[in-house]
């Protein structure tokens, strides 16, 4: 029969403890309105994305089923949680913090509490207190026949030739702005278990995810305080490094890839610092820039291994950081010995070296993610060869090895036929080929040119050229074309 649509205003509410303006669904009855036309508050609700059935704590549902839109008011505590990956949202326009609702396992699923043995699937909530509740993956539509997309090099997007079809669902697992140059950044999903993407703009999402950077995904991005742009960088033993003439400049934000408390033995006590990612850092030169910070001019510095206090910094984007270790832990660490087991696993890192750097991952990473690996290596090497090292020192050494290695994000190109390659597969290419032989330090800029001839696409000419001498082209070598792609 034709269904009714009309507002409940107190059987519901009194069933179900939920906004006066809440829709149900129920077998043979009326369909509910999910709101009214006046505007309604969202806090202490739930917002529905679907039609939800309420279960009660045995994961039972009631055959009762709330419609899609409705505001339902929820049970439980808001907390936050910086670390959430998933079922979080942001509050006040902000990405500084995260925070969730509790949640309930009910035989594996997760659920919100709305009232006494009530709940819903998480699954289903599009918004809590009217901000959007964010999963870690989600399940999409195709609007349209949709060009399929992979990620070359520096976050650029190019199209396989290949389309998804109207109607098709696809998993994906991450959403961010992908590079179509004309500093336009559309965003993109990235479908699950593949290297390829699709616009968001082509699909349908059934829930909520949150937009990140992929040129920083994995990573953190910070930047110095308002008016803190001397803020100083440290040594792992407290020693004051900054380079002298320079500061930071939020033109040029900072990128960290670890927490740490490290023990002050001069000051006697334990702060948090952030590690920084890159050994080189672009900083403002004062001697260059006389109406800093109006006007900047800025460099790029060696700064070498180094930290900085989370405490003049604040986040910009990126993952959240969780300490490697503890306060106490620090202070205690730094008063012992290594012990036997951390020098074996010190020395067995080290010894992977070699087969590191044959690896495909070292070859084809970029030169600053090859240079903070082999920097980490000869690092740890120059500390075992002074003698005695402190367990927290042997313990940075290890983690700083291994997130050096697993930042080593080298891969060939995925080309259809090696010898016949598409405009795309060949820009591609092209821009790994940059992106592995070009460099910018303290000394040089460095620029890997590829030609390529279309009479024979095996082999390419690699010239490096120096852009600090007007381009002026320093070396050349041929390379095979295998080195960097390999068919799918």
């Amino acid at each position: 029969m034709k269904l009714k649509q009309k507002i409940v205003l107190t059987s519901v509410a009194t069933l179900l403890a939920v906004s006066p303006t809440v829709g149900m669904i129920q077998p043979s009855q009326t369909v509910l309105a999910a709101t009214n036309k006046r505007q309604i508050s969202q806090k202490d609700k739930l917002k529905l994305n679907h039609n939800a059935y309420i279960y009660n704590k045995k994961g039972k549902h009631t055959k009762k089923l709330l419609r899609k839109g409705t505001l339902v008011k929820y049970q439980g505590k808001i907390s936050q949680n910086d670390f959430a990956d998933n079922l979080y949202f942001y509050q006040n326009y902000s990405n500084a913090h995260r925070y969730q609702l509790t949640i309930t396992k009910i035989k594996g699923a997760d659920y919100f509490k709305i009232g006494k043995n009530q709940y819903i699937k998480a699954a289903n909530v599009d918004a809590i207190d009217g901000n959007k509740l964010l999963f870690n993956q989600t399940t999409v539509t195709v609007k349209t026949k949709a060009p399929q997309i992979f990620m070359a090099s520096k976050n650029r997007a190019l199209t396989t030739g290949k389309y998804y079809k109207k109607g098709q669902k696809l998993v994906v697992d991450q959403l961010g702005g992908m590079d179509v140059l004309a500093n336009s950044f559309p965003n993109a999903y990235h479908i699950k278990g593949t290297d390829y993407y699709i616009w968001a703009r082509d699909v349908t999402a059934r829930q909520n995810m949150d937009s990140i950077n992929y040129d920083v995904r994995n990573t953190t991005v910070v930047d110095v305080k308002r008016d803190n742009s001397k803020a100083p960088l440290y040594a792992f033993n407290g020693k004051v490094i900054t380079p002298k003439g320079f500061a930071w400049t939020s033109l040029a934000p900072i990128k960290v890839n670890g927490a740490i408390y490290l023990w002050n033995e001069q000051e006697n006590k334990a702060e948090l610092y952030y590690h920084l990612t890159n050994h080189y850092q672009k900083m403002a030169n004062l001697k260059t820039s006389p109406s800093f910070p109006e006007v900047v001019k800025i460099n790029t510095v060696k700064i070498g291994d180094a930290f900085i206090k989370a405490s003049d910094v604040k986040y910009v984007d990126g993952k959240f950081l969780k300490p490697i270790n503890s306060a106490s832990q620090a202070e205690d660490n730094a008063k012992i010995a290594m012990s036997e087991s951390e020098e074996l696993d010190l020395k067995d890192l080290i010894n992977k070296q070699i087969a590191v750097q044959g690896s495909i991952k070292y070859k084809l990473s970029s030169f600053y993610k090859r240079y903070n690996y082999d920097q980490a290596i000869d690092d740890a090497k120059s500390v075992l060869n002074k003698g005695t090292v402190s367990a927290a020192q042997a313990q940075y050494l290890i983690w700083n090895i291994k997130t050096a290695k697993d930042e080593l994000d080298g891969a060939k190109v995925k080309v259809g036929n090696l010898n016949k390659l598409t405009q795309n597969e060949r820009l591609a290419i092209e821009l790994l080929v940059s992106n592995v032989y070009s460099k910018e330090t303290d000394t040089e800029s460095l620029y890997g040119q590829m030609t390529m001839s279309e009479a024979d696409e095996s082999v390419f000419e690699l010239s490096i050229e120096n852009e600090r001498d007007h381009n002026k082209v320093i070396s050349t070598k041929m390379m095979k074309t295998s080195d960097f792609a390999e068919e799918r």
